[in-house]
């Protein structure tokens, strides 16, 4: 299982954004925060994969083993999405609650 589903975040306010995944909302901690970091970074799409976004995700959200895959897949998905949202001007889907 990645993460173990604990979250100390101190002073640190993440938000909860749910997306797809596997056809069901998930309500995923701290999804916009990193996107935003990554985005800022400069890591486009090409340069991130979904083990690296699974692994930072997972870091506040449990995440069962067999799931994973799907895991992935969306969370591609949606850091495209929110980088697409970015570069044409729009807000980000995941800024929409």
């Amino acid at each position: 299982m990645v993460g173990d589903g604990g979250c100390c975040c101190g002073t640190n306010i993440v938000n909860v954004r749910r997306i797809k995944i596997d056809g069901n909302e998930v309500g995923i901690v701290g999804i916009y925060e990193l996107f935003k970091r990554y985005y800022k970074d400069g890591k486009n799409p090409e340069k991130v994969n979904g083990e690296e976004i699974l692994k930072n995700i997972g870091e506040m959200n449990c995440i069962s083993e067999n799931k994973e895959d799907e895991y992935k897949r969306a969370l591609m998905r949606e850091y495209k999405r929110y980088c697409k949202d970015k570069e044409d001007g729009r807000i980000p889907k995941l800024l929409k609650k």
